[in-house]
C-alpha cells in the first residue's frame, strides 16, 4: 500500500495521473542530493528535454550505464548523473554506426567523462548494434590491466571492417574473464583476434553464429595458453567435430568443467573424447541427433556429475542406453547425480529406456540419480 501511494504521488507531481505508467517519473534535479550526489538507489531513470546530441537515450543504475537509441524523443542525463561512482558497466544497444560515432567523437564532455570512468568498467555488454572493428577497439582501449574488464558480451551485433584493422586489439583483452558472442556476423575474427591472447579467460560462449565453423574452434583453441572453466558452443555451422578436433580442445582445455556441444555439433567419437576430461563436472549435448548413447558405454568418468541428453532423437536405438544403466548399476559413474533425457519428440508416456525395470534397479541401487524425462509428464508439442 505504502508503495502504491507512493507511486500515485510521483505520477501526481510529474502529471502522469491517469496514464498508464510502469514505473515514476522522476526529474534529475529529484534524484541529487546534497552537493549533486546520487542517491544509492537500485534503478534510477533520468529523463530531462535537454540533448547534448540526438537519438539517445540514457539510464543510469547504480552500477550500469544503458545508452540507447530512442525512435521517440531524445533525452540526456543531467550533468552530475555520470558522476556516479558505482558505475561497473555500460551497455551499448540499438545504436547505428553513425549515433556510436558520436558517442565516442564528437560529445566532449561524455568522451571525458567516459574516460574518467575506464578504471571502474568490469563489463561491456553491446547489443544490437552496427559497430566498426576500429570503434570496437576504442572501447576496449577504455579498459586498464589494474582493473581489468570481466566480461565482455555481443548480441545480434554487426560488426564491420573498414581500412584500418586494430590489430592491437588482443593485447587489451589479455586479462578477460568472460566472452559471449551471440548472432554476430564476425565471431570468427573475433575469435581469432582475441582468444589466443586472451590468457585470464575462464568462461567463453558462442551461440547462434552461423558463420563460426565448429571445426575451426578447434584449430583458435590449438593457440590457446589458458585456463578454460566455461565453455558453451550452439547454433554454429560447419559438420561435428571428429575425434581428432575434441582431442584438440581436451588437450588446450583440461580444466574445463562445464562443457555444452548443443545443435548439431558432436556425435559419439567425439563425445566420447569430450568425456576424458579430468574436471569435468557438467555435460550438456542437447539436440545432437548424431548421439545414440554409445559413448557412455565404453567410457569412464569419476568426476561428472550432471549429464544433459535432451531432443536426441536417435538416443538408445541401439540399446546404448540400457547398456549404460547396468554399468551405473554395477557402480561405474561414481558421482553422477543427475541424467536428464527429455525428447520433445517422443511419443507421450514413451520412455528413452527400452528395458522400464532397469530404472528401478537403479532407483534401488543408485537413489541419489535422478532421472529426468519432461516428455513423460506433459503431451508432445505437436
Amino acid at each position: 500500500a505504502q508503495i502504491a501511494a507512493m507511486r500515485m504521488d510521483a505520477n501526481a507531481s510529474s502529471g502522469m495521473l491517469g496514464r498508464k505508467r510502469c514505473r515514476p517519473a522522476c526529474s534529475p534535479h529529484q534524484l541529487m542530493g546534497a552537493g549533486g550526489q546520487v542517491f544509492r538507489t537500485r534503478n534510477i531513470r533520468l529523463k530531462t528535454s535537454r540533448t547534448l546530441f540526438g537519438d539517445v537515450t540514457n539510464t543510469l543504475s547504480r552500477h550500469r550505464i544503458l545508452i540507447a537509441k530512442d525512435d521517440r524523443k531524445s533525452y540526456m542525463p543531467h550533468r552530475n548523473a555520470l558522476d556516479c561512482p558505482y558505475v561497473l558497466s555500460l551497455v551499448l544497444q540499438w545504436l547505428d554506426t553513425r549515433a556510436l560515432c558520436t558517442l565516442l567523437s564528437c560529445n566532449r564532455r561524455l568522451k571525458e567523462k567516459l574516460d574518467s570512468m575506464k578504471n571502474l568498467w568490469q563489463k561491456i555488454r553491446i547489443s544490437d548494434v552496427g559497430i566498426r572493428l576500429s570503434q570496437l577497439n576504442e572501447l576496449f582501449m577504455r579498459t586498464s590491466l589494474r582493473q581489468p574488464l570481466l566480461m565482455m558480451s555481443l548480441r545480434d551485433t554487426r560488426i564491420m571492417l573498414d581500412d584500418e584493422i586494430p590489430y592491437e586489439i588482443a593485447p587489451k583483452l589479455l586479462r578477460l574473464k568472460s566472452i559471449r558472442i551471440e548472432t554476430c556476423n564476425r565471431a570468427s575474427l573475433l575469435l581469432r583476434e582475441m582468444l589466443p591472447c586472451s590468457v585470464g579467460l575462464k568462461h567463453l560462449e558462442i551461440l547462434d553464429c552461423p558463420s563460426v565453423c565448429v571445426n575451426s574452434i578447434s584449430s583458435v583453441i590449438s593457440s590457446y595458453s589458458g585456463k578454460i572453466k566455461t565453455l558453451k558452443i550452439a547454433g554454429c555451422g560447419g559438420r561435428p567435430l571428429d575425434q581428432d578436433e575434441a582431442r584438440v580442445l581436451v588437450d588446450c582445455c583440461p580444466d574445463i568443467e562445464q562443457l555444452s556441444m548443443m545443435d548439431f555439433v558432436v556425435n559419439d567419437r567425439s563425445a566420447a573424447v569430450l568425456l576424458q576430461l579430468k574436471n569435468l563436472v557438467h555435460l550438456d549435448l542437447t539436440d545432437n541427433e548424431d548421439i545414440s548413447g554409445k559413448f557412455l558405454v565404453g567410457t569412464e568418468s569419476k568426476s561428472i556429475k550432471s549429464l544433459v541428453l535432451r531432443d536426441c532423437t536417435e538416443l538408445n536405438v541401439r540399446g546404448h542406453l540400457d547398456e549404460f544403466v547396468r554399468r551405473l548399476i554395477e557402480g561405474s559413474f561414481p558421482n553422477l547425480s543427475s541424467i536428464d533425457t527429455s525428447c520433445q519428440w517422443a511419443d507421450h508416456g514413451e520412455s528413452m529406456l527400452k528395458n522400464q525395470a532397469l530404472k528401478r534397479q537403479l532407483a534401488l541401487a543408485r537413489p541419489e540419480i535422478v532421472w529426468c524425462e519432461d516428455h513423460l509428464k506433459h503431451p508432445p508439442l505437436f
